[in-house]
């Protein structure tokens, strides 16, 4: 005898599996998705085993049905049976069974690639050729969101598609090029651990050089691609090569620079806020970027906007897929616990296990655009818009400026951000 089953565990007891109907085999199949869930994509069944741990006496015919319908239920479960250990007990014994999801325990690396250019350079049509692998006339349709950019073909919101080659997950964000928009595509750039930017080459974009000195800030690899002449990285969009083909160039590009470059990277354990969406059965469900660290189902966590709340984590997607635990950096999506007590929704800001303090004063150095400096600017820090107000200097070894804090999404962790507006960036110092 072994100790009872546990009905919250990821481990399920059965004497024998045969469904005398497909009513009940569903019950199974249910049965099945929800211990693999639990156990982050592993479940193990013990055939010949009851639910208070009593070793059943099975037959060799009980035995081989219910291995068969335990691999119908797996298949159906798109799982796999890893691997079977008979057991045995004084003069009894039981079969241990571990069945593996195929999707949820595949971890593949992560490639987070940004597009920068002005807008109708062509970086919703690329985009769409890398994840169909082919062009069509309404190729962007898929990739647009909103109704006025299908009607004006510009994008004004931030994208994310993602594409697995060589056991490799791609993730691209496609951002509005359109000055207009700077907002949104600096609130984007400032929240994610980047492993590149492809800078979408023409003559007059005038923000070349701000992002291009930001990506040398940041250590992130700057690459250039030219959809319209015969430069370095050249594409003609007209006859493009196979997409594996633009993958494995952007590959070897990424892999050159991690050679040769000596990363030094300051990253918190929080949850940057990239979308929120109201969820009639899930609730408030946020998709973000965890910077580091982990975050599981169950965790209390403080919820960061206007104000500072106390937060349950409900349940964890990647993909579309449920999981029980995720590790940073890495995309997912967040669903919370009950939001009655919350005066605002979360539509920006950032989830933490850190207790911030509220801050109204940043001391900032500046890195790029000094000749640009106004009593009052407006820009982003990680994924938090912010409006400032210069109210002091401090000249010591370096020339700091101290600002007051007029307008921010969150008033909390500044310290060792990087400020970027349209004209400027800087380094938060405390």
């Amino acid at each position: 005898m072994i100790a009872p089953e546990n009905d919250d565990g990821n481990i399920e007891y059965k004497r024998y599996i045969i469904p005398d109907s497909e009513e009940r085999f569903q019950q199974l199949l249910t049965q099945l998705k929800w211990r693999v869930d639990v156990g982050d994509g592993i479940a193990y069944y013990l055939i010949g085993v009851e639910d208070n741990g009593e070793i059943f006496k099975l037959s060799i015919k009980q035995i081989k049905i219910s291995m068969s319908n335990l691999k119908k239920l797996a298949n159906n479960a798109d799982c796999n049976i890893e691997s079977t250990e008979k057991i045995k007990i004084k003069k009894r014994f039981y079969f241990k069974v571990k069945i593996k999801n195929k999707e949820l325990c595949k971890k593949f690396k992560e490639r987070k690639i940004l597009f920068l250019g002005k807008t109708g350079i062509g970086k919703t049509t690329f985009l769409s050729y890398i994840i169909n692998n082919k062009l069509s006339d309404n190729s962007r349709m898929f990739i647009l969101n909103h109704k006025h950019e299908l009607e004006s073909g510009k994008s004004s919101s931030f994208n994310y598609q993602y594409y697995i080659y060589n056991n490799i997950k791609y993730i691209f964000f496609d951002t509005p090029g359109d000055e207009m928009y700077t907002k949104t595509l600096n609130r984007i750039l400032s929240s994610l651990k980047l492993d590149a930017i492809i800078y979408f080459v023409s003559k007059d974009w005038k923000r070349k050089e701000l992002y291009k000195r930001y990506s040398e800030i940041n250590n992130i690899n700057w690459i250039e691609l030219d959809l319209h002449y015969e430069n370095n990285f050249h594409i003609n969009m007209s006859n493009p090569p196979e997409q594996n083909t633009i993958l494995d160039t952007i590959e070897n590009k990424i892999v050159e620079y991690e050679k040769k470059t000596k990363f030094n990277f300051i990253l918190d354990n929080n949850f940057l806020i990239l979308q929120t969406f109201p969820h009639p059965d899930l609730g408030w469900t946020l998709s973000g970027f965890l910077q580091d660290g982990t975050i599981e189902v169950g965790d209390n966590l403080y919820l960061y906007n206007k104000f500072k709340s106390n937060v349950k984590v409900k349940s964890i997607h990647i993909d579309n897929i449920l999981v029980n635990k995720i590790k940073g950096p890495i995309i997912a999506t967040i669903c919370l616990d009950k939001l009655i007590d919350i005066n605002i929704k979360p539509k920006y800001g950032f989830l933490s296990y850190v207790n911030y303090k509220k801050v109204n004063t940043i001391r900032i150095r500046w890195l790029y655009g000094n000749e640009n400096l106004s009593e009052r600017i407006n820009g982003c820090i990680d994924n938090n818009c912010v409006s400032l107000e210069k109210i002091g200097i401090v000249n010591d070894s370096n020339v700091d400026f101290i600002y007051l804090i007029l307008m921010a999404n969150t008033n909390y962790n500044f310290k060792n951000k990087i400020f970027i507006s349209d004209k400027l960036i800087g380094l938060v110092i405390s």
